[in-house]
């Protein structure tokens, strides 16, 4: 008895601790960093001493695989091709995450410094928030850690996520675009594009020299790009053809695996003690096949360069994972009348929402349409005649989509699914 009160005191105070220190940080971030940089009277001196020896903070770089991934990789590329000076001394700190650490042991070489201590970053912020000559942007989301020109931080932050301005949705479209045209760029090099490996302890349990391995994952929250839960009922038949096909598959992401998944012999590694960022990228490096649900875990086929569908996202018409080996599915919405959108109004929804409002499908006013379980396999096998014939043509269908607006679709590598859009061809 006397041990489980202590066991709940230690928890609950445990938890106290923890979200005391998260509100702190939160404070510091938004208030007292700002402060210093505005008003310190070292902070200039600091700034003269780093140009002066050529130092470069890059910053705004976010996290999650999705904005990280192309960050780096696009300053990588900007580095290569000359777009930003070659003679400066690059330092990249950030909080203490798994996914920098793993970035940064991967780009040592173009960094003069790089350190994911919590500690240096909060010491070196004030600087790096700063607009002066000694930070470079390398962010493409359109939430920034920078303090605007009229020095007002902007106060209503959407969730708990911190930044200090938001640009307009106009500028995150177009920094995608830039981006995406900068990976087409020849003379940008491979950016973060490589085969990465994974654990010896995971080795023990995957085949490495299969060639036969599929990822699969799922969403089964509503964020971003994922404009509902997923119903795992629409995987089953794909599942069903990736063990008859003889793929090993694998379960990827970090939600839970699904009771109706269990039937096809899938390793659940989401869930495993080997699930971590440096693994995620071993295994789309040898993976031949993926499957992605509206998430930005797909930042990591794109630079594994591993064949992959790409469903139920309802911002893909704007915001695409463009690769060539691949297939998408998008998420489709219909108004309070059940009328179907037409992909030109999703498109000015996607534009026109409210600067200010969440990154969540507008439930109050459309209801998601999702891909059926037919239209999943249907993709995938689609995607398996695309890679093995990585000439294709695209299709009549497939050009008019590409032709309907100037921005990603335009010349984005990734296609829709040819059976996707036959069954929907009022939309275009």
């Amino acid at each position: 008895m006397i041990r489980k009160i202590l066991s709940g005191t230690y928890h609950n105070l445990k938890l106290l601790y923890l979200n005391n220190r998260e509100n702190f940080f939160y404070y510091y971030e938004r208030n007292i960093a700002v402060m210093i940089a505005k008003y310190f009277f070292l902070i200039p001196i600091i700034e003269f001493f780093l140009e002066k020896n050529k130092f470069i903070f890059i910053r705004t770089i976010p996290m999650g695989p999705g904005e990280l991934i192309p960050a780096i990789d696009g300053f990588i590329r900007r580095l290569e091709m000359g777009a930003v000076s070659k003679n400066k001394k690059y330092v990249w700190i950030s909080k203490n995450r798994e996914t920098y650490k793993t970035l940064m042991e991967y780009t040592k070489e173009y960094f003069y410094f790089s350190s994911s201590n919590t500690f240096l970053y909060y010491l070196f912020l004030p600087i790096m928030i700063r607009q002066n000559k000694v930070t470079l942007e390398c962010g493409i989301a359109r939430t920034k850690w920078i303090i605007p020109e009229n020095g007002k931080v902007i106060k209503n932050t959407i969730g708990r996520n911190n930044y200090l301005d938001r640009y307009s949705r106009a500028y995150s479209e177009e920094a995608w675009i830039e981006y995406w045209k900068l990976r087409k760029d020849k003379n940008s090099g491979q950016g973060l594009n490589s085969s990465y490996d994974i654990s010896n302890k995971l080795k023990k349990i995957i085949d490495k020299n299969s060639n036969k391995i599929a990822l699969i994952h799922a969403k089964f929250i509503k964020r971003n790009s994922a404009a509902k839960p997923t119903d795992p009922e629409t995987y089953l038949a794909t599942l069903k053809k990736l063990k008859e096909n003889g793929y090993k598959t694998i379960y990827v992401g970090r939600e839970k695996m699904p009771e109706q998944f269990n039937q096809f012999d899938i390793f659940d590694y989401a869930n495993s003690e080997h699930a971590n960022f440096k693994n995620d990228l071993g295994l789309f490096s040898i993976a031949k096949i993926a499957i992605i649900d509206g998430s930005g875990i797909c930042a990591l086929p794109v630079i594994c360069k591993t064949p992959f569908l790409y469903i139920n996202s309802w911002d893909s018409f704007i915001f695409p994972w463009s690769y060539k080996l691949s297939v998408f599915i998008p998420t489709l919405m219909k108004d309070k009348n059940n009328n179907k959108l037409k992909i030109k109004d999703i498109i000015k929804i996607l534009r026109c929402r409210p600067e200010s409002g969440p990154e969540v499908f507008p439930e109050n006013d459309y209801k998601p349409i999702e891909a059926t379980e037919e239209q999943i396999l249907k993709g995938y096998l689609e995607l398996e005649e695309l890679i093995k014939n990585n000439n294709k043509k695209w299709s009549e269908n497939q050009l008019k989509i590409k032709s309907l607006d100037e921005g990603h679709l335009s010349f984005l590598e990734t296609r829709i699914s040819d059976n996707f859009i036959q069954q929907n061809i009022d939309i275009i």
